[in-house]
């Protein structure tokens, strides 16, 4: 029968960590993730041009990007289910992030147009074309959810990214564009 070990690897563990903060002067306050409150009698306010803004703004660029091609591909057959999905999805993203149209369509929505379809030149595209826009929107979105300064900001926008991915896992093989 084996020894037991005088020492656990969990205890170990806890053991160096706690070494390594004393060591290093760490203070366990700054690992602490809740806000410090501010000294009374002062206010914080959180400014409309604060980067998160721009990040929306260009969220809601790729958005509608990514819907040009997904409208754009509604004439292929094979991927009408996807291409449902898609546009589903991704006008449900536009509306969370632009529910008055303000960033689409400006800040007068009588000039809105009814539909985000393709802009005039772009053709049908090809599933490759639609997956690569797909993918790069997808990559797009989880690049602004690390920048965002925002923690809600930045869950809403890691949740949008993870909501295509699982959109474009669930395309099968043939309708990606590769052999089963």
């Amino acid at each position: 029968m084996p020894a037991r070990p005088v020492a656990t690897r969990r205890a170990t563990l806890v053991a160096l960590s706690a070494g390594v903060l004393v060591t290093t002067g760490c203070d366990l306050d700054a690992l602490d993730p809740r806000p410090v409150p501010s000294p009374a009698g002062t206010t914080t306010t959180t400014e409309p041009g604060d980067g998160d803004e721009a990040l929306v703004d260009t969220a809601v660029a790729s958005i509608v990007a990514t819907l040009a091609v997904v409208e754009s591909a509604r004439g292929d057959a094979e991927l009408r289910r996807a291409v449902t999905d898609l546009d589903r999805l991704h006008r449900a993203h536009l509306e969370e992030l632009d529910p008055e149209g303000v960033r689409v369509c400006g800040p007068d929505a009588d000039d809105c147009p009814e539909t985000l379809g393709a802009p005039d030149g772009v053709g049908r595209p090809g599933r490759q074309a639609l997956l690569a826009q797909e993918q790069a929107h997808r990559t797009t979105l989880a690049d602004l959810a690390g920048q965002a300064a925002s923690g809600a900001l930045a869950s809403v926008l890691a949740s949008m990214s993870a909501a295509v991915a699982q959109r474009l896992a669930t395309l099968p093989a043939a309708r990606r564009g590769g052999a089963a």
